[in-house]
């Protein structure tokens, strides 16, 4: 007999999935019923935009381009949080957000949950901020 770990299988799997920058997921809660977006960024886009947990952000979006941009800000804003991996490191960030009536979304799906990935071809890092487009894989 050979056993396999499935653990160490979810963890190779979900390095995988954070290859790129931004990954946001829509879903409906199913205590509430409420929609929420769940935006995460990987570390490398955590290293050049200085997005960290603690720090509070912004979330906006450009109807005409479909571009989003999460941008750190002072007054207001979004908690960012992350949780530490096993080296005590954060290894990703996200920060959420529970939509209301006529906010922008990812899908049009409102109940299905719907995961999309930055083109990080069209990724724009800078010191506070990032500005994105997301996509299918």
């Amino acid at each position: 007999m050979t056993f396999v770990s499935l653990t160490a299988r979810i963890r190779r799997r979900g390095r995988i999935l954070q290859s790129h920058h931004i990954t946001a997921t829509q879903s409906r809660r199913q205590d509430s019923g409420t929609l929420t977006l769940n935006i995460r960024f990987s570390r490398e886009c955590m290293e050049h935009t200085g997005i960290l947990p603690g720090v509070r952000a912004d979330i906006l979006h450009d109807a005409d381009t479909d571009l989003w941009k999460v941008k750190i800000v002072t007054n207001g804003g979004l908690s960012v949080f992350g949780h530490k991996n096993q080296a005590g490191e954060y290894s990703s960030c996200a920060i959420s957000i529970t939509l209301q009536e006529g906010f922008p979304t990812i899908s049009s799906e409102k109940n299905e949950r719907v995961k999309m990935f930055s083109i990080d071809a069209e990724t724009v890092l800078q010191d506070g901020e990032v500005t994105f487009r997301l996509g299918f894989i």
